[in-house]
Order: structure tokens, then sequence, then C-alpha cells
């Protein structure tokens, strides 16, 4: 495995309230839905499973808190039918291929276990990574992109609702 790769945005650290503000609301959402032993891919700092108490904070950058950094998250390190929840907090489309993510995500969720996600509102992300995070790979995800990576993935969405005044959306997806 290739050497990880260090932050160094500074972004959604101690110097970027903003960041921090965003990433504590959305949070706030995401923990009463998370059940039992979880994964949150793309963790940054891994304050959810510092909050929750528990998990596996899983990332390809080192922000210097992750349990596991590697190089992608088409190959995650759990064992088929081991997680009850996993997490992907506004991140979804920095992925290189979200839909093989998925497909991943399926393979290590339990039964009845369960991806949260978050996607913010695709309009409000153009405008966002304009002038915050040029280098993004999407602007977001619609709720009809959402819908079609879930099923390339062998899961479907079963609810999904707005938050932070419309600005956010929240998605738990079960195995189809």
């Amino acid at each position: 495995m290739e050497k990880p790769q260090k932050s160094k945005s500074g972004l959604y650290g101690a110097k970027d309230p903003l960041g921090r503000l965003l990433s504590w609301c959305r949070n706030r959402k995401v923990l009463p839905l998370i059940r039992g032993e979880f994964v949150d891919l793309a963790c940054g700092d891994n304050r959810l499973v510092e909050e929750y108490g528990r998990g596996t904070g899983v990332d390809v950058v080192d922000y210097g808190k992750a349990q596991v950094v590697l190089k992608d998250f088409t190959k995650l390190p759990f064992p088929d039918k081991s997680v009850e929840t996993v997490t992907i907090i506004a991140s979804l489309n920095y992925f290189d291929d979200p839909s093989r993510v998925v497909k991943e995500i399926n393979r290590i969720l339990k039964k009845d276990g369960r991806l949260i996600l978050t996607m913010p509102n695709t309009t409000v992300m153009k405008i966002w990574h304009k002038f915050r995070e040029p280098w993004a790979k999407e602007s977001g995800f619609s709720v009809k992109e959402v819908r079609k990576i879930a099923d390339s993935g062998g899961m479907r969405i079963i609810k999904r609702k707005r938050f932070m005044f419309g600005v956010n959306n929240i998605f738990i997806l079960v195995k189809s």
C-alpha cells in the first residue's frame, strides 16, 4: 500500500470555523441514526466516531485521527456482513467511483445494516466548490443520481430528508 497522503488544506480544522460548524450540524443529524458498530468513510477528523463512542474512522487522507487510512474505498478491510452502519458525510461526491464504493459497502453491511449519507444541494455546492474547494470532482449528486448510484451498488433509498434549511439532504440506504 502506498504511503497515505497528509492533509494540507486546513479545511474543517481548528482554523476553519465555518467548516467545523457545518460538520457539527451534519453530525447532529446523523448521530441518532447510527446503530451498532459502524464505519465512517471519509471520516476527516474522526469526530463522528468519537461522539458516538465506538466505530472505525476510515479515510484516504491522513487528518491525524482515522483508525484506517487506505488508498481507496473500493477495498475496505472488513469481513463480509460485519458492520451494522456505514456513514458518508458530505463526501460521496469526492469519490473516484461512488457506485463501486456503495457496492463495497453493501458487501460489509449486515443483513439489516444501512448506509447513511449526507449530500449537499448541488446548486449550493457548485458555488461552494468554485470558491472554497475548486479541486472537487463533482459538485454533488441530485436525488436521481444518488438513487442510480444506490441501485448500481445493490442498495435502495428508504428515507430522504432535507435539513440545514434545505441545503443538505440525508439519505438512508439498505440492501435491495
